[in-house]
């Protein structure tokens, strides 16, 4: 069989393995940030008004690919996992095609393994399976391409069509996330290594001079297109995580500090996926300073070993390399919020992947027996449980009580994690457990609206109207120009039979919301007795 037959054989082979894995993503619901970000958001925006933030703001392409979807088929959950699933499964093919580049010594079996437990981890569920993480499916798609089409640098010369490709991926990467702003630090790493492996007396051999020399005269337009989109996307348009009710944004220390905790625990999650979860929270204590430096010892010994051994195993260099690069921007740059999520993940399990395969593969030298078919034991042996964890996984994701419920296991204070948790118990009426859930969050963050709130509705339909009354009128006092406790007392005056201060809460509800269908109808009823409760 040629190569090319190979190829094409093994590139029909790693899209049924991560189709049959995945498939069950198109039977996700919508969750989290989903109604927000896409559901909630009208389809019927101009496609100016679209991409200049219609639902996410500061990644236009993502923009305009939801904005076509909501115009052709709505909120179609077919549609909306069906793309995620054709990018990731499109993703998975090209991280063969570049670790074929970037691995050239290892044939076959390692490529295969590379992409295997990047296309089939675990880790990679949230990405998948959430929707609002379609961005860093668009984003991972034109990253590893840019990656991949990009000419070494000493054959570079006379290849203008595939330069401006390059640059033209690698600016629809940035349109898409703008942490793929480091795009050009990773292609650093790959014409690095590739230096390396040149033979004595080439263009890059060994001169790390003239290596610099060459990667700023033959990347510049990578740089410049990184700097002037960064400075376009937040100087036009708002930075989405500042000011946000709620959050909270980390300082330029506290994410330093972060990274130096996170990046370890990043690595024995994706290595032992053992507590997957929607929500992460790991605990750090910014005062206690030898965990920061741990961390960062433990990120020093690792690179030096593997600079050691760059010679004999350049795969477990780069791989390593490409990992602490690639994980540095996480959500999005400076100011940072929500510093470990499962999705961060996705473009950095490309470089652990390459760690994990570069090291099995040099297990049979170690051996004192000779292991032949050492690659298809070990792409059994890794991809396989990785690939059955996957589907157990996307089988939590279809559930969002479940789902919920294990990310209060996980992160018990997390406010979001049991406002998110009752929300489902309330959906399936099961309202005294989804108080009891709001009650330490709202003890946690007694200003955040969310818990109470949804305690006022759960306490309304379990018939507490007094109760009910009094979290909407705590969070109306703290809120005023929040037209959802309004609505609240709205309907437990009328729950408890006082109409008059129905009609009143309902004054204050048509000022904010003067098409409200449930003030209006307060409002204009004669017969009090027969209001409902409809908006």
């Amino acid at each position: 069989m040629t190569d090319r037959a190979k190829i094409i054989t093994t590139c029909a082979f790693l899209l049924i393995l991560v189709v049959s894995v995945w498939l069950g993503a198109l039977q996700v619901p919508f969750v989290y940030d989903d109604f927000v970000h896409i559901v909630d958001r009208p389809g019927n925006l101009g496609i100016a008004q679209a991409l200049r933030g219609g639902y996410q703001e500061t990644r236009p392409l993502f923009n305009i690919v939801v904005w076509g979807i909501k115009v052709l088929f709505g909120n179609s959950l077919y549609a909306f996992h069906g793309l995620s699933l054709l990018l990731h499964s499109i993703s998975t093919i090209l991280v063969f095609l570049l670790a074929r580049r970037l691995m050239p010594e290892t044939g076959f079996s390692a490529p295969l393994l590379v992409a295997a437990l990047f296309g089939l981890h675990p880790v990679q569920s949230e990405s998948v399976c959430y929707i609002n993480s379609l961005s860093g499916l668009l984003s991972g798609l034109f990253f590893i391409l840019t990656l991949l089409i990009a000419p070494p640098l000493a054959v570079q010369k006379g290849k203008a069509g595939i330069r401006f490709a390059t640059a033209f991926t690698f600016l629809l990467a940035l349109l898409s996330k703008e942490s793929a702003a480091i795009a050009p630090l990773a292609l650093f790493l790959v014409d690095f290594v590739a230096m390396k492996r040149q033979a004595p007396g080439s263009e890059t051999a060994g001169d790390l001079k003239n290596f610099f020399r060459l990667f700023l005269a033959k990347r510049w337009e990578l740089i410049a297109i990184a700097v002037a989109t960064l400075i376009v996307l937040f100087t036009v348009f708002k930075n989405p995580h500042k000011g946000m009710a709620g959050t909270d944004v980390m300082s330029i220390k506290t994410f330093f500090l972060t990274q130096l905790v996170t990046v370890p625990w990043f690595v024995r999650l994706w290595f032992w996926p053992d507590n997957l979860s929607i929500l992460h929270h790991p605990t750090l204590h910014y005062t206690l300073f030898f965990l920061p430096l741990l961390g960062l010892l433990g990120i020093m010994t690792a690179i030096l070993l593997a600079y050691r051994l760059l010679g004999r195993m350049p795969g477990l260099f780069l791989g390593l390399s490409l990992f602490l690069v690639t994980i540095l921007p996480t959500n999005s740059l400076l100011p940072l919020r929500d510093f470990a999520s499962e999705r961060f993940l996705y473009i950095p399990s490309l470089g652990l992947a390459i760690v994990l395969s570069c090291i099995v593969m040099h297990i049979p030298e170690m051996l004192p027996f000779k292991l032949k078919s050492a690659g298809p034991v070990a792409f059994i042996l890794l991809a396989g449980p990785y690939a059955m964890a996957a589907y157990a996984r996307v089988q939590v994701w279809q559930d969002p009580l479940r789902l919920w419920s294990e990310a209060v296991v996980e992160c018990p204070g997390s406010v979001r994690a049991r406002t998110n948790l009752a929300r489902q118990l309330g959906k399936r009426k099961m309202y005294s457990q989804a108080i009891a859930v709001l009650n330490p969050a709202i003890e946690r963050a007694p200003r955040e609206p969310g818990p109470r709130l949804n305690r006022g509705a759960a306490r309304l339909l379990e018939g507490d109207a007094k109760g009910a009354l009094e979290d909407y009128e705590v969070v109306a006092a703290l809120y005023p120009h929040y037209k959802d406790p309004w609505i609240g007392i709205t309907r437990a005056y009328l729950a408890m039979g006082n109409y008059h201060a129905a009609r009143e809460s309902a004054k204050e509800l048509i000022k904010l919301d003067p098409k409200n269908k449930l003030a209006k109808k307060v409002l204009s009823s004669n017969k009090t007795e027969s209001l409902d409760n409809s908006r």
